[in-house]
């Protein structure tokens, strides 16, 4: 008989979907069409808004986004500016998490980055449990 534990053991080793214990720290698909984003727009990667810190965290680093880690996650900090995109998760992302995860800062840059007249959002099904909706929008700059 497995364990909660063992279960959890068994799909961080082997990445069996769909995940019912573990949280992924990136999301591959948001991944790749950001960097396809980037490549088809020639600008650069201005940050990554997502409700779940740890996939917060590490999207923004393996993107080569300094942001300062927790200060970006507290006080906002994506940069939006000429040869720029930014990222951002819409509505709820996960079971896990609630879009009131955001702090009060990342809420706001989310407001104006959803108020620019040229944001483009795009859903897709979670690798993790394709059971997941999610949706990825980014504007540029």
């Amino acid at each position: 008989m497995a364990t909660a534990a063992h279960t959890a053991l068994h799909e961080r080793v082997f990445g069996n979907v769909p995940f019912t214990h573990n949280r992924p720290l990136a999301d591959l698909a948001a991944w790749s069409r950001i960097e396809h984003t980037l490549d088809e727009t020639h600008k650069r990667f201005g940050g990554y808004i997502t409700s779940y810190w740890p996939m917060f965290n590490f999207m923004n680093a393996a993107l080569d986004y300094f942001n300062g880690g927790r200060v970006f996650w507290e006080h906002g900090g994506t940069h939006l500016a000429k040869g720029y995109c930014v990222f951002w998760e819409r509505g709820k992302v996960d079971w896990w998490s609630n879009s009131y995860d955001l702090t009060p800062p990342l809420k706001l840059e989310v407001a104006v980055l959803e108020s620019h007249a040229d944001s483009q959002c795009v859903s897709y099904r979670a690798h993790w449990n394709h059971a997941i909706s999610r949706t990825l929008c980014h504007v540029c700059e």
